[in-house]
């Protein structure tokens, strides 16, 4: 309730006891450099998808999208705003929503908590977890914009001349904390913990807007039938996506330049579903996927028990796998 009120917050949190917030105190402030300031329902968005990266975000951004009734909140999937940074929100059209795909994960609510107050609806929130293995081997295949590779000079890690491969990528995760690579998005360590940094994430999302506005996805099942019945009804919508679940986006905000990892349809696409052309169209070893699981068992039984989404770690094959 704290962290989500409606136009008469001020009073109402007062009257329930809530930390007097400095939006409370000074409420104009949170309008500073709105395109409109005394109408900030008609930009801000009703839908944000928060995270979490290499997690099917893009094709969650791109579903909702696709609805008849939904517009994008910018020009770009990923526009962070805050209260004082909002050049580039376009306003909504008619009766259309917005959706919103900055992946910030939930940290950065506490900005969008002092506009809360002045909307006229709820705004929606929505974290897309998967398969660890598969998030980890995603990330270690990340391109970046129009491939790295053809840049002159080339940046980071992801170029051409650099060789990955799936006996790599098992190596690196038998290391674990002892090795880190510098691939996009940031600097990792193939052991560091998945699921527990997402459940983290997820509470912190949970305690600032209520279990009402905030829906966990599992985009393992986002080929199932009632995968888009259930993204719709709790967003208030009509069953009437355009955006087929067996497209598949892969890399972000430039997807539409994105080269042979832009979104095409599986099945027309040479290559399937997690396999990746800088590791030569290879899949991960079945041996790293076990590991991986295994690493992350418990968490994933945590996160089952607490927001009902089972994924694959959940029931992990206990079995030895040697580096």
């Amino acid at each position: 309730l704290c962290g989500f009120l409606e136009p008469a917050a001020p009073l109402r949190a007062a009257a329930v006891g809530c930390p007097r917030h400095h939006c409370h105190l000074a409420m104009s402030a949170c309008t500073v450099g709105w395109p409109s300031a005394t109408n900030v329902s008609s930009f801000y968005p009703n839908f944000h998808v928060l995270g979490m990266f290499k997690c099917g975000t893009s094709f969650l951004y791109m579903l909702i999208k696709s609805h008849p009734q939904v517009q994008g909140s910018a020009a770009s999937k990923e526009y962070c705003f805050t209260a004082k940074s909002t050049g580039e929100l376009l306003p909504k059209v008619g009766s259309r929503y917005s959706v919103n795909g900055c992946i910030a994960g939930a940290g950065h609510l506490v900005q969008h908590q002092c506009l809360w107050p002045l909307l006229t609806f709820q705004p929606k929130y929505l974290i897309a977890v998967r398969d660890p293995a598969e998030y980890l081997w995603a990330r270690y295949n990340f391109w970046t914009i129009a491939m790295d590779g053809d840049l002159n000079p080339p940046t980071h890690w992801a170029t051409h001349k650099t060789y990955r491969s799936p006996q790599l990528f098992h190596e690196l995760v038998v290391a674990g904390e002892r090795v880190v690579i510098d691939t996009r998005p940031d600097m990792v360590h193939y052991g560091a913990p998945i699921v527990a940094t997402w459940r983290e994430h997820i509470h912190t999302a949970l305690v600032k807007v209520g279990g009402a506005n905030l829906l966990v996805v599992d985009m393992n099942m986002s080929d199932r039938p009632d995968f888009t019945a259930r993204l719709a009804a709790f967003l208030g919508l009509t069953n009437d996506f355009k955006l087929s679940a067996s497209m598949i986006v892969n890399s972000g905000a430039s997807f539409n330049s994105r080269g042979a990892e832009r979104s095409s349809d599986k099945s027309h696409q040479k290559h399937g579903e997690g396999l990746y052309e800088i590791s030569a169209w290879r899949p991960m070893l079945t041996a790293t996927r076990i590991l991986i699981n295994q690493r992350e068992q418990p968490e994933c039984l945590k996160l089952a028990q607490r927001f009902s989404v089972l994924l694959p770690c959940s029931n992990a094959t206990r079995r030895e796998v040697r580096g």
